[in-house]
């Protein structure tokens, strides 16, 4: 049997997230998306291993794509490769992923060819999907960065998400894709989602070890809601973070910390939000910087150990997304594109 030459090529995530949802528009209840969620946008869309990088980042003339510094900035690859279990679930429900996939050029016209074809082949779905009314909002805020505050405007014509850096746009993709629920991803100030759909909140915040420029991002995240929503304020951090010397009441003394819990404690909490569905929720999960600091820093002598705690962190809560479908997620789960 003759090589799929798609299998080797490298993709960028959101055209296979692209491809995940009309997996599920096609049969939701047959197609394991999580074990595909994580195979993609977890496993390997995370910074895990620069090898893995060196693996990836090849073009077609086997020429090594220097694409390290890229990623770094981004905190996440470019691209990802398909595995045999995508492969198979495309064939299984008939999903012609290279139609698709040959459509996508690294040039400025991918975000549109996206877009494009999704009108095309699920246009009704979408319509569904936006009409949702979400029972939880899980929103990760792991690219929170002060030079991206600034709020979003909307193309209405394309529901693509902008946001102005440095008098250049630049573009994140509205990902309808499904998993759960539909997926929106996102950087800057989440208030155009959030301020008319959350009253009363309970809010999960799971922080890292470090200080100050997460409590600034904390603050403006906020600042962006309504004034008038009410928060229950819970800090959720692992427990190797218990033992660390941080003060964490300190640091967020200023968001009046309701209380600490350890990871699997604030874990099971969000559970049972989700089966008795009372709140409205919203969890924003931060992850750590990939910004170095001073290597002798005590607080990062176990940079790596943490950075595992990180992807053991996000995936608990996709996983909790995974179980209920009236769930929207704010994520930024793949690195946008200059144009």
């Amino acid at each position: 049997m003759a090589m799929d030459p798609y299998a080797d090529k490298c993709y960028s995530p959101a055209n296979l997230n692209t491809i995940m949802m009309l997996l599920y528009l096609n049969n939701p209840s047959s197609v394991n998306r999580l074990k595909i969620f994580k195979e993609f946008t977890l496993k390997q869309d995370t910074l895990e291993s620069v090898n893995l990088y060196k693996n990836l980042y090849k073009s077609d003339n086997n020429q090594q794509v220097n694409c390290m510094k890229l990623a770094n900035k981004m905190y996440l690859p470019q691209s990802v490769k398909l595995s045999p279990y995508f492969i198979e679930q495309c064939q299984k429900f008939k999903i012609n992923y290279k139609e698709l996939i040959d459509q996508f050029d690294e040039n400025e016209n991918v975000n549109q060819k996206i877009n494009q074809w999704i009108a095309s082949k699920t246009n009704q779905q979408i319509s569904i999907i936006n009409s949702i009314k979400p029972k939880l909002v899980i929103v990760n805020a792991m690219c929170f960065n002060s030079e991206f505050v600034e709020p979003f405007y909307i193309n209405e014509m394309t529901k693509d998400y902008f946001y102005p850096v440095n008098g250049n746009k630049r573009k994140v993709v509205m990902l309808n894709q499904i998993v759960e629920a539909p997926f929106v991803s996102c950087r800057g100030s989440i208030q155009i989602r959030l301020k008319y759909q959350l009253k009363q909140s309970y809010l999960i915040i799971v922080i890292p070890h470090e200080k100050e420029p997460f409590t600034f991002k904390i603050n403006k995240i906020l600042q962006n809601l309504e004034k008038a929503d009410k928060y229950k304020i819970t800090l959720a951090i692992p427990k190797f973070y218990a033992s660390c010397s941080l003060n964490f009441k300190k640091i967020f003394k200023s968001l009046e910390v309701s209380e600490i819990l350890t990871m699997d404690i604030a874990e099971y909490k969000v559970q049972n939000y989700l089966k008795t569905c009372i709140h409205h929720s919203v969890c924003i999960s931060i992850a750590e910087s990939e910004k170095k600091k001073n290597v002798q820093d005590k607080n990062y002598e176990n940079r790596e150990k943490l950075k595992k705690i990180n992807l053991t962190i996000n995936r608990s809560f996709y996983a909790i997304v995974m179980k209920n479908k009236n769930i929207i997620c704010l994520s930024y789960i793949h690195s946008p594109k200059t144009y």
